[in-house]
């Protein structure tokens, strides 16, 4: 369904084709009503004949509408109009973190400003029970003013193929000439057909950091069920094989995301402090090592990293406590890490 410019579709104004993949046609439109550009996302024809995955498509769509958060990109409705079903979300100019990347190192100070962004959508996400399923960096636009903002949240669930598992998203799986997509971002769980949860969106996005530190991916082969097997079976190249400058705190926390077994039950309740050699708790006490779930979530890692490795930056939001050089920082929720937790 090639729009020109000028077409109408319901009550949107095309004005220009902005790009195609696994999900459809992206056009950028006009609001005739509300007189506001939109991204106009036309979904696969093949998508309408399946009444069960339009069903589910509108289900997952109206939970992802519910995100309100400035690092995710907003559905403002979803609509048919002449047998297509279309999505009007907010219109972000800027480009993807993948070409931003460009296939090399990013500076530390963008990583950690642009994973903080990132990591705050997700902990959003995670709080009101939505999974995005396909994080990955093009996935992600950077604006001109370095705002992240995280496209297609929960849309990815409905493009599963008919019959098949969690491991069947059909969101770019591979593409001419085997170059593999998306498949390079799943986690173990999913690339095993098995129930993901939010930790699954914490393994790519860990991929997508790795990305961002190294300039290249984790998982790398020449066929997509050849990657497969990498991440299911193999560890990823050590991060300062290829950037011996990345800060050894953030090459822990993307190592840590990247493990390949996650925990299979959640913390009960959430942990006071980010618990790292020396820290005291806010009343002076200092926190037995013995003590349960002690650890932080990724969120405030990536926060307290930012502080050591990249001070010039927006300063971290949660109050800090300094004492003699070791930091305490205050929780709001979990989810956590820990030896019995191995991701978030």
């Amino acid at each position: 369904m090639d729009l020109a410019p000028g077409a109408t579709v319901a009550n949107y104004r095309i004005t220009r084709l902005l790009g195609r993949g696994g999900m459809g046609e992206v056009y950028l439109a006009v609001d005739q009503d509300l007189n506001r550009e939109v991204a106009l996302k036309v979904l696969p024809p093949e998508f309408d004949r399946e009444p069960e995955r339009i069903a589910r498509f509108r289900r997952e769509a109206a939970l992802a509408a519910a995100l309100n958060h400035p690092n995710i990109c907003t559905i403002h409705e979803i609509k048919q109009s002449e047998g297509r079903t279309f999505i009007a979300m907010e219109y972000v100019e800027g480009a993807t973190l993948r070409d931003r990347i460009q296939a090399r190192p990013m500076e530390t100070e963008a990583i950690l400003d642009i994973g903080i962004q990132v990591a705050d959508a997700l902990d959003e996400a995670r709080r009101k029970n939505i999974m995005h399923r396909d994080i990955k960096s093009a996935n992600i636009l950077i604006t001109s003013r370095n705002q992240a903002k995280i496209l297609d949240f929960g849309l990815a669930k409905a493009f599963e193929a008919k019959g098949g598992g969690e491991a069947a998203t059909a969101t770019e799986l591979t593409q001419p000439g085997g170059i593999v997509g998306t498949v390079s971002y799943m986690s173990p769980e999913q690339a095993l057909g098995k129930a993901l949860d939010h930790r699954s969106d914490i393994f790519s996005f860990g991929v997508v950091l790795y990305e961002m530190i190294t300039g290249r991916l984790p998982f790398a082969a020449g066929s997509s069920q050849q990657i497969l097997d990498i991440i299911i079976h193999r560890e990823p190249p050590s991060i300062t094989r290829y950037n011996d400058q990345a800060p050894e705190e953030l090459v822990r926390i993307v190592r840590k995301m990247l493990e390949k077994n996650r925990a299979r039950d959640l913390p009960e309740h959430c942990p006071e402090h980010l618990a790292i050699p020396g820290t005291r708790r806010r009343d002076g006490a200092r926190i037995p090592r013995s003590e349960p779930r002690a650890a932080g979530g990724l969120l405030p890692s990536l926060r307290l990293a930012r502080t050591r490795y990249a001070p010039g930056i927006l300063a971290a939001r949660r109050p800090l406590q300094a004492d003699s050089g070791k930091v305490s920082l205050k929780l709001s929720a979990y989810p956590v890490w820990s030896e019995g937790y191995n991701r978030l």
